[in-house]
């Protein structure tokens, strides 16, 4: 299992996790980590974190404590914590407090501070 470069624990509950070869339509509403190699179309909302592995990809839009991204994202992200991992491409916007994105990340859209 791929591990975050950077994991902090947002919740003891446990973690749910969308496998590579898994695709889900629908929108997900979550009170624990979830981790996601497959590719989910519709919205992701977490209490806690939500991370989009090296073969993920989200087709909508994201909600969580912490989002940490080295798949694709093509949507929205809004997050306290937002991090783009090398290799990660994001096509959308992004709103946060806090946004690291390292060398390699493909950016193309907007960032916006969270009030």
């Amino acid at each position: 299992m791929f591990q975050p470069k950077k994991t902090i624990e947002y919740s003891g509950v446990g973690i749910t996790m969308i496998s590579e070869y898994t695709k889900i339509k629908g929108d997900i509403d979550i009170s624990c980590n979830i981790y996601i190699d497959g590719k989910v179309e519709g919205s992701i909302k977490s209490t806690a974190l939500i991370t989009i592995g090296e073969k993920g990809e989200v087709i909508g839009s994201l909600k969580a404590e912490r989002i940490i991204i080295s798949g694709v994202l093509r949507g929205k992200a809004e997050a306290t914590d937002v991090e783009f991992i090398k290799n990660g491409k994001i096509y959308g916007d992004i709103i946060s407090s806090k946004l690291s994105i390292e060398d390699g990340v493909i950016f193309e859209g907007t960032n916006k501070l969270k009030k």
